[in-house]
């Protein structure tokens, strides 16, 4: 793992240093204003996200998951949205598994929270998800869900688009042995099997209290 660390970090000081270096030639060079320099950093930058995204297996969902920022993995989850009368919602959906239908991976869980002025709301509901694991290292995988309805109350609730982010080298609770769920997350392939897939994320989310 120690490996794994110093080389998936290494690869990104690579990529930084390269780009400070690429603004310190064209700064040298006299290239107008800050503004200029801000303008190509911009670029330079969407280019880099337009690159990831192509690598990873292509549709248009992976271009929304580049631009949204993966909380870690963990057993409840935040989520928010908002109904078609205007109430906002804000609660946590308390995951129970991960359940392949045949056509659709789906996480599946208990949602509870504030639905304005209708209080505390609750339900048991099944979400599709998209997987995606990272090209370059396998123990990294993102859970990409949304923007997804669901029924609270009664109510349609439109809830917000949201990533969460499995990676062995993250931050994790003591209960979770990294290495393990390094191996465990490298058995998923790319494309993934999402039948196989489920099952994997089960085991991984038994081990998160």
């Amino acid at each position: 793992m120690k490996n794994l660390f110093a080389a998936r970090w290494g690869s990104r000081s690579k990529i930084a240093f390269v780009f400070v270096v690429f603004l310190s030639v064209f700064a040298t060079a006299g290239i107008a204003s800050a503004q200029s320099l801000v303008a190509i950093a911009q670029n330079a930058a969407s280019a880099i996200v337009g690159a990831a995204v192509d690598q990873a297996n292509p549709g248009t969902f992976q271009t929304t998951a580049a631009t949204q920022p993966a909380a870690n993995f963990a057993r409840t989850i935040t989520v928010t949205g908002i109904t078609d009368e205007g109430f906002n919602f804000t609660g946590t959906l308390d995951l129970t598994d991960f359940f392949f239908d045949g056509t659709n991976l789906l996480m599946e869980g208990n949602i509870t929270g504030d639905l304005g002025p209708i209080g505390t709301v609750s339900a048991f509901v099944s979400i599709p998800v998209l997987l995606i694991p990272d090209t370059s290292f396998c123990d990294l995988v993102t859970i990409s869900v949304g923007p997804v309805d669901v029924t609270l109350a009664g109510l349609t609730v439109h809830l917000n688009a949201f990533n969460v982010s499995l990676d062995a080298l993250a931050a994790l609770p003591p209960e979770v042995d990294a290495t393990t769920l390094g191996d465990l997350l490298c058995t998923i392939g790319i494309p993934p099997d999402l039948a196989s897939a489920a099952a994997t994320l089960n085991q991984i989310l038994a081990m998160f209290p």
